[in-house]
């Protein structure tokens, strides 16, 4: 099994040693793979020093590898930003990776068994625990333990379902499904929206509760947002993935919902909970972070309920995106720059 870890960053990043330090597994084939930037430094003794040291092959994609991957993407993507990790993505998609895991370089490994609980994507039908609740939608943040007790949501998760789902009831059953998609969850501060950090400071997440097992499911039809954080990928689920950079700090949650939308739709599962990090969250400018997050939380619903409604009748992930992508009506511009992104986005694909 190929393994692919990536990331983007302007640092050097220096947690992908722990990352491969436990690394321990000897019948699986890890690399990683960073999507570099304007502001990111030569990483090419760094990456190196992790082949030398643990055997395990690294690469950073300079600006001219990321423009070769794909010119019509490179146009598209801006410097100096997140989405930046597309190309990272994009390479361990067209490297056939079985299993491509995206992480932030703020986020220390708790398990060793991390890698073992991410490669659940590339297994077939799996007994999961599946949640399901009455509002269609359910914030697996409530698993989570706050130090000072206090209640969050998932960054995305959209505002206007919070009463309800709060007060929804919650079942769960056994049930045996293939898995594409594992958000592996966070100690220490989550990933919250900008209005929760600035109304509660500092937010620290020290325990789990969870009910429904290390890593639980969501049925069809209950919703929640996935982030790019902590989150393993199949690969041939990679088409329904794509961080669109307009959509602000909402780039990969709307990624999230095309991707739950197909999934559903394939009969296929999204997995929240391990394997649990530690984020030491970075710098963040809680103000600058909220205009980002502004059009995103506007236009969420609009765009979730146009998924919620559209019918798909694609066999595959790349086929029901490009259904989906030709359905999906541009009720605004951002909405409208989604639809080009994804195409993009495709095309890239299939180069």
């Amino acid at each position: 099994m190929r393994i692919t870890l990536i990331t983007t960053t302007i640092h050097v990043p220096e947690l992908l040693n722990e990352y491969a330090r436990k690394f321990s597994s000897k019948n699986d084939k890890l690399n990683f793979i960073i999507a570099g930037d304007r502001k990111t430094p030569d990483l090419s003794g760094f990456c190196e020093g992790i082949e030398s040291k643990f055997g395990i092959q690294a690469e950073c994609l300079t600006l001219k590898a990321e423009e070769e991957l794909s010119e019509g993407l490179y146009k598209h993507i801006p410097l100096d930003s997140v989405p930046r990790r597309n190309f990272a993505i994009l390479k361990a998609y067209r490297d056939n990776a079985d299993v491509i895991i995206t992480i932030d370089d703020d986020n220390l490994i708790q398990d060793p068994s991390y890698y073992d609980f991410h490669s659940i994507v590339a297994k077939g039908p799996v007994n999961v625990n599946e949640v399901s609740s009455s509002s269609g939608w359910f914030n697996v943040c409530r698993l989570l333990t706050e130090a000072s007790g206090r209640t969050f949501y998932h960054r995305g998760f959209p505002i206007n379902q919070r009463a309800e789902e709060s007060k929804a009831s919650i079942t769960a059953k056994s049930t045996k499904k293939k898995v594409t998609m594992s958000e592996g969850m966070w100690f220490g501060a989550p990933d919250t929206d900008a209005i929760s950090w600035l109304a509660h400071g500092n937010i620290d997440v020290n325990g789990v509760h969870s009910d429904f097992g290390n890593q639980f499911a969501l049925a069809e039809g209950t919703w929640c947002s996935t982030n790019s954080q902590n989150t393993a990928m199949a690969r041939e689920s990679i088409p329904a993935y794509f961080l669109q950079p307009t959509a602000g700090r909402y780039d990969d949650i709307w990624a999230g919902y095309v991707f739950r939308k197909i999934a559903d739709t394939l009969g296929h599962a999204v997995v929240y909970g391990e394997p649990m990090v530690r984020q030491d969250r970075n710098a963040h400018d809680y103000t600058v972070d909220l205009r980002k997050e502004v059009d995103g939380m506007e236009q969420t619903p609009g765009l979730v309920d146009q998924l919620r409604k559209t019918r798909l009748e694609g066999k595959t992930y790349k086929d029901c995106t490009y259904e989906l992508i030709e359905k999906i009506r541009p009720t605004t511009k951002m909405i409208d720059e989604f639809k080009t992104g994804y195409s993009k986005w495709l095309e890239a694909i299939e180069d």
